[in-house]
């Protein structure tokens, strides 16, 4: 039994299914479940209903480490979660058991659409031109991907280009002659094709280059298409356009009218999502970022059409749709009243939070939502000891240079780094796109004295520190400052080997080609200028000039 006011929880529960969980959310559900007074057993009795994720005894052995764990989860968590699935408490004269039915809304209140057949005539260029006329402005830049790759058996797209706009890409579709692969790439026959349904900046693509958030993705794997659709209809969503994924969902791609307003977009989707969930149609949460990938019309995957299944779908605008469901909500939850903390802090931190600009609080509130995970990869778990990582991490490059930059100093947010520390050497030139080759630098960080008592030592880094950094010494590249080219190339050279050739003339002329002078790379060469000879005599170079002329010879 729950402990004090909880007997309500076992219900609660019951109205989550745990296969829509992420799995610190279901992680957290058996935290809250411990704090309670429940047992591990009822954990994993509710655990079973996620046959594809639960494995015999786990439950029972992360039951055991809850205890001593610092983090505590309450039983407010799994009722936040089930209130947003339309759970609703049981009165003070109804008893509840595990057994009795649940009180969320099911999916069997709107009526199945019939969804058209992969048979017939079809113009793929067609759909994607309609597709783009119906979403973007002639002059947006639109992100494609038509590249992916494969992981344990699933295809997974790469970033995609975003060098033209949907009035090129539409003047180029009604001259292909009806071959969309003519215009965006061909595609892997198994993977399929994708489509950023936001405008961007032509500068990347992630939430960060979202010029405008004028639509979500609504999607659920968790019923067939054609109640899919039927709900879609039924909840009257603003749809710009549907999608068949040629798998066993549909895109909805819905308007929310946040303009520029990140924050209003959030609350939009939450709005949204929660709306959907109440009603029986459970959307995978993972979607909710604005720079997310849709499925693209006109492609195939698997042998099935990606088709455009409507344009223009329910009412024209979100405050026309919002007015009408703020009619039907008379007895549902109220739109959760949150900040924007969560948000705002991650999209300035490339996606990432320090453990203590968050509150248990807005931790647990974040979890609930989905706002905050458990990343893919163990390397990246590894690093959720400093840092919390959110639904606007991108997992690319730059993200991860920048989250270990955040976490050489775990407690100090980078607005309160001054002076400012950078990374250099080795790794500086890397960030700024020099192929350094296999050399055995350290990973160098220039710190101030006054952060060094706040430095992290377990991340990797080597700390150098000086007690004079000025702007001057470093450059922000992807938000990240870095040492400038010449100092770090400096660094650079007094780790190369003899087996460092190629690639230290490669750094050297790359200098070069960016405006440095020969004068100031000679400089910076200096300290390898022992380390290689000529083939013919057999002497060293004993500067930075007589080095270049080797690697000139050669």
């Amino acid at each position: 039994m729950a402990r004090g006011d909880h007997a309500d929880l076992p219900d609660a529960l019951a109205a989550i299914d745990p296969s829509t969980l992420s799995y610190q959310e279901w992680v957290d559900c058996g935290m809250a479940l411990h704090e309670s007074g429940l047992s591990a057993d009822d954990w994993d009795r509710w655990s079973r209903r996620d046959p594809d994720r639960w494995h015999e005894g786990e439950c029972a052995r992360k039951w055991a480490s809850f205890g001593r764990s610092e983090r505590r989860v309450s039983s407010g968590t799994i009722v936040a979660m089930a209130r947003a699935r339309g759970w609703r408490p049981a009165t003070a004269d109804e008893a509840v058991d595990w057994d009795d039915a649940m009180t969320v809304v099911g999916a069997d209140w709107a009526d199945d659409v019939a969804v058209p057949a992969d048979e017939g005539p079809w113009d793929p260029a067609r759909e994607l031109s309609d597709y783009l006329a119906a979403l973007f402005d002639d002059d947006d830049k639109v992100c494609v991907v038509t590249e992916s790759w494969e992981r344990d058996g699933r295809h997974l797209p790469t970033k995609g280009h975003w060098d033209r706009t949907a009035g090129e890409l539409r003047q180029e579709l009604a001259a292909c002659g009806g071959d969309v692969g003519k215009v965006v790439g061909d595609w892997d026959a198994e993977a399929g094709a994708w489509v950023r349904f936001n405008p961007l900046d032509g500068r990347g693509c992630g939430n960060a280059n979202v010029t405008e958030y004028r639509f979500a993705l609504v999607e659920s794997d968790t019923l067939d298409v054609g109640r899919q659709m039927g709900m879609i209809e039924a909840m009257r969503l603003p749809c710009a356009a549907v999608v068949s994924s040629g798998g066993k969902s549909v895109h909805a791609i819905v308007r929310v009218d946040a303009g520029t307003d990140y924050g209003l977009y959030r609350r939009r989707v939450e709005r949204l999502y929660a709306f959907c969930e109440a009603r029986g149609f459970a959307p995978d949460r993972q979607n909710k970022n604005p720079s997310r990938l849709s499925r693209m019309p006109g492609a195939t995957r698997g042998g099935r059409r990606q088709r455009l299944l409507a344009l223009s779908l329910g009412p024209a605008t979100w405050d026309e749709w919002e007015g009408w469901a703020d009619s039907e909500e008379d007895d549902l939850p109220a739109e959760r009243d949150s900040t924007d903390w969560d948000w705002e802090t991650a999209a300035k931190q490339r996606g990432f939070l320090l453990h203590n600009q968050v509150t248990e609080e807005e931790y647990n509130e974040a979890v609930t939502t989905g706002f905050i995970g458990i990343p893919l990869y163990e390397q990246d778990q590894e690093l959720m000891k400093y840092v919390h990582y959110t639904e606007l991490a991108e997992y690319d490059l730059a993200d991860a240079n920048y989250r270990n930059w955040l976490i050489a100093f775990p407690t100090v947010a980078p607005e309160k780094r001054h002076p400012m520390p950078y990374c250099a050497g080795e790794l500086a030139l890397r960030l700024q796109h020099f192929s350094t080759g296999g050399v055995a630098a350290p990973y160098l960080m220039i710190t101030p004295p006054e952060l060094m008592p706040y430095a992290n030592k377990n991340i990797g880094y080597t700390y150098i520190v000086d007690e004079n950094i000025t702007t001057k010494d470093w450059t922000l590249v992807n938000n990240i400052p870095v040492e400038n080219i010449i100092p770090a190339m400096r660094k650079y050279y007094e780790y190369v080997d003899m087996d460092d050739f190629e690639p230290a003339v490669d750094v050297a002329f790359s200098a070069h080609h960016q405006g440095y002078s020969w004068d100031e790379i000679a400089w910076a060469i200096e300290p390898a200028a022992g380390v290689w000879y000529r083939d013919k005599t057999g002497k060293r170079p004993t500067n930075g000039k007589e080095l270049l002329e080797l690697f000139f010879e050669e």
